[in-house]
């Protein structure tokens, strides 16, 4: 993967989980974290997060899971 691939645009802002389809995560609705960057996999949009509580290192899939953004 280039780094072209990835967009910082968003980095340091602030996510909040309202739904993840990963049935495994440790992660739970109102789990906050920070977004470090998105990047593209295979034609689906990923956003890599650093999550406050450690639970996970899951990254959100921007099609699937559910989000809020928080300016």
């Amino acid at each position: 993967m280039s780094k072209d691939t990835f967009d910082y645009s968003l980095a340091g802002k602030r996510i909040k989980l309202i739904w993840s389809g990963d049935k495994y995560t440790k992660l739970e609705k109102g789990d906050m974290g920070t977004i470090q960057y998105s990047f593209d996999n295979a034609g689906v949009r990923c956003i890599a997060i650093h999550w406050d509580n450690n639970k996970s290192n899951l990254s959100l899939i921007a099609e699937i899971d559910e989000y809020e953004i928080i300016d």
